[in-house]
């Protein structure tokens, strides 16, 4: 029998005890079929298997896609796989693997309750944070994002209800880039934009925004907004808000405001808004300005129910600090007289009154004048009695407690002269201060 078989042997049978020697292992083996099988399966990986530079250079393990990797004990809990460097998972990881773990494909995570994705610090012995997936309603899920307190526990700052509701633990927006806008909503990424402005809403702010402009609703300050203006609104300031402009309310200011401008209220100063102009506006009508450096106030309690001119009064004195409109310019008011009758003033009686006797009835007829404490201060009342007969009396009273030139007497007019003291006389004039009636005026009738 042959006992070396050269370079190269073809055989029919081959009989060996061993095949190569740990010092000249087999190279390459080719053999088609094993008799008789093997009784089980070749061994898998061993409990520990180390892939790494130190053992072969280039070392891989390669899976083809109903591949298996397993060591006898792998499935039993409390085992551990540990891969040192870096590791491409999925359908067709791509070389370079740059990272430490890349996944080509999805991800799914099968939990029952609870999952977590937790970021853990072993150095520094402490969690940073995690993200969860859990629970909510009968088969609904939510997304949590907890993170650590600083010398604290883990605490939730976010998280997303199954109904898209979103809970924060605290809201708090930090600009990391000095000087950049704050924009929330549709279309508020079209722009330009101020430094530092700030757009909550649907098209707010989308053009030309000032410096440090603040938008806060649809279309608020759209388009060309002032430096360091406010449009708070529905379409307030839509257009041209003016520098330093203050605008609130839907469509105020729609058309645009002057620069310092006050515009307040739905419709305020809607198509014309001018520089330095106070508009408040509670009617919901269109209320614009004029003219520059004005003040519109809608409504203003009426003090005096007339149609005559009225001005506005300021109420420092009684510290309400209240606007209203009286009637301090004139409006004559005609009463008819008879001896014997009275007629009682009142703040809406006109500042002029004309009092017309029937011929013929001498007597006295009473004039009673209004209560001062409703009166605006510097009310002035013209009392004229037209008779001139002289035994036709009129008689002007002031309420009870009253004075009239520092006296409770009434006054009285005829068609006599008057005399020095003030009595007498067919026309005098009135005004009230400080509670108290005084004569700035009175004369003879003429004929």
């Amino acid at each position: 029998m042959t006992t070396a078989l050269g370079d190269e042997c073809i055989t029919k049978k081959l009989f060996a005890d061993d095949l190569g020697s740990a010092s000249k292992p087999i190279d390459t083996a080719y053999i088609t079929n094993i008799v008789p099988p093997p009784a089980s399966a070749p061994q898998g990986l061993p409990s520990v298997l180390n892939v790494d530079d130190t053992a072969i250079a280039g070392q891989e393990i390669n899976m083809s896609a109903t591949g298996v990797i397993s060591t006898p004990q792998i499935n039993k809990v409390g085992d551990t796989l540990h891969i040192v460097g870096k590791v491409g998972v999925g359908v067709n990881p791509v070389d370079p693997i740059t990272e430490d773990l890349e996944v080509d494909g999805n991800i799914q995570v099968d939990t029952s309750g609870l999952g977590k994705l937790v970021f853990y610090d072993k150095s520094a012995g402490h969690e940073h944070c995690e993200f969860d997936g859990d629970d909510d309603g009968a088969n609904g899920g939510q997304a949590i994002i907890k993170v650590k307190e600083d010398g604290g526990s883990v605490q939730t700052a976010m998280a997303i209800r199954q109904d898209r509701r979103i809970d924060f633990d605290r809201i708090e927006f930090r600009d990391l880039t000095p000087g950049n806008p704050i924009l929330i909503g549709q279309n508020t990424d079209l722009g330009p934009y101020g430094q530092e402005s700030v757009g909550l809403g649907e098209n707010c702010g989308t053009n030309n925004s000032g410096i440090r402009q603040v938008s806060i609703g649809f279309n608020a300050g759209r388009n060309n907004g002032g430096s360091r203006c406010v449009c708070i609104g529905d379409q307030t300031a839509e257009n041209n808000a003016g520098n330093f402009s203050v605008n609130i309310g839907t469509n105020a200011a729609e058309a645009g405001s002057g620069d310092g401008a006050v515009v307040i209220g739905c419709n305020a100063g809607r198509t014309q808004a001018d520089d330095n102009c106070i508009i408040l506006n509670a009617t919901v009508s269109n209320l614009d300005s004029a003219g520059t450096d004005r003040c519109y106030i809608a409504p203003l309690r009426q003090n005096q129910t007339n149609t005559d001119d009225e001005v506005v009064c300021w109420d420092n004195d009684g510290g309400t600090f209240e606007l209203t409109h009286s009637r301090l310019k004139p409006g004559i008011f005609q009463i008819n007289a008879s001896p014997g009758g009275s007629y009682s003033a009142s703040a809406l009686t006109k500042t002029i009154s004309i009092i017309r006797w029937t011929p013929g009835s001498p007597g006295t007829f009473i004039y009673n004048l209004p209560n001062t404490f409703i009166l605006n201060q510097g009310q002035r009342f013209i009392i004229k009695s037209s008779t001139t007969d002289p035994t036709q009396i009129l008689e002007i009273r002031p309420q009870p407690g009253q004075l009239i030139d520092g006296s409770t007497t009434p006054l009285q007019l005829t068609a006599s002269a008057r005399s020095t003291a003030g009595g007498g006389g067919s026309c005098v004039e009135l005004v009230e201060y400080s509670n108290q009636w005084f004569i700035i005026a009175a004369y003879n009738q003429t004929v």
